[in-house]
């Protein structure tokens, strides 16, 4: 019999790939999403049910009628400037639902569960300016969003065992690139996708701080192409050797990083236009290097990422034009 999945947040930027990539592995995949940050057009090729995580009766009821062997949970608030002037809502999204969508899953019978957390959980005290983030590396998340989702890994970690759940936990660093289902990444509140609308709209761009220990004093980030998540994600569910034993975290990244001028050159290259940049004052919660080790997941899945900056950048823009066309 096929295991059957579910994808919370099908129709996000990941979710929308995410259900493709595992169906085309010969998966059955239902999706659930809400609509908040969703994009319907997703879902054109999905079996996806339009609710909410916070209506507990439906979940609780759709769950046990499903009987589903897994759940890839990667529906979240994720913009960091946000979660730290909306904490309340960050707190009850990511962490509140979260915790309780695992409590009726192990009610219901389900047996594995991976949680799409982030590389914002890490802490950056006392860490070398080119230090590469392990697994092991110490965690003290800076802003909310990191509390939020490190609080739900934490909960993960610690009630597994009681639900007979096998659990695997994914630090994702930051997404970028398209694919054929995803489209631009059309609520994205970080660099790339803003960048792209002031091209689109001929306004300034926003740098936010000239002055981190970096090699060009702007933050540095790993960048990794939106098919290289959702094909580590299918790796580690089709890995038997990842289930049936105490929860797993890994990082996806691509370990290179970046750093916000250098990306805005490459998003020059790609576009063929220049970008105006005019400097903002750093903003809260913003670390000055952020990149993955990603070793673990070559030495336990034996997974790599596939796609470089200017193919991801290339693939990001061309779906933003052709989103206008």
């Amino acid at each position: 019999m096929r295991e059957k999945w579910l994808v919370t947040g099908s129709l996000g930027y990941i979710g929308s790939d995410l259900y493709q990539v595992l169906l085309k592995s010969g998966y059955e995949v239902i999706g659930l999403d809400n609509l908040s940050t969703g994009v319907r057009a997703r879902g054109d090729n999905q079996d996806c049910v339009i609710a909410d995580l916070r209506d507990e009766d439906f979940l609780s009821h759709f769950l046990k009628t499903e009987k589903f062997t897994g759940i890839a949970h990667l529906a979240a608030k994720k913009n960091v400037g946000e979660s730290m002037t909306n904490p309340a809502g960050y707190w009850a999204e990511n962490t509140t639902l979260s915790n309780r969508l695992f409590d009726l899953a192990g009610l219901s019978g389900v047996e594995k569960f991976v949680f799409a957390s982030t590389a914002a959980v890490y802490s950056t005290e006392a860490k070398g300016d080119e230090e590469l983030f392990a697994e092991t590396s110490k965690l003290g998340p800076i802003s909310i969003y990191g509390q939020t989702k490190l609080a739900t890994e934490e909960y993960i970690l610690e009630n597994s065992k009681m639900f007979g759940i096998s659990a695997s936990i994914f630090r994702f660093f930051n997404v970028a690139g398209a694919t054929e289902y995803t489209g631009w990444d059309v609520h994205g509140e970080n660099v790339i996708p803003i960048a792209f609308r002031c091209l689109a709209n001929n306004q300034d761009f926003q740098l936010f701080g000239n002055d981190y220990p970096t090699k060009d004093g702007t933050c540095v980030r790993d960048y990794i192409h939106v098919r290289d998540i959702t094909s580590a994600l299918s790796a580690a569910i089709e890995s038997v050797s990842n289930w049936g034993k105490d929860p797993e975290i890994f990082n996806i990244g691509t370990g290179k990083g970046t750093s916000v001028l250098d990306l805005l050159d490459h998003i020059e290259n790609v576009s063929g236009q220049l970008i105006n940049k005019i400097l903002s004052p750093r903003r809260i919660g913003d670390p000055a290097f952020t990149v993955a080790s990603p070793l673990k997941m070559k030495h336990d899945l034996g997974w790599e990422s596939k796609f470089g900056i200017e193919q991801t950048l290339l693939d990001s823009w061309n779906s933003f034009q052709r989103a206008f066309e």
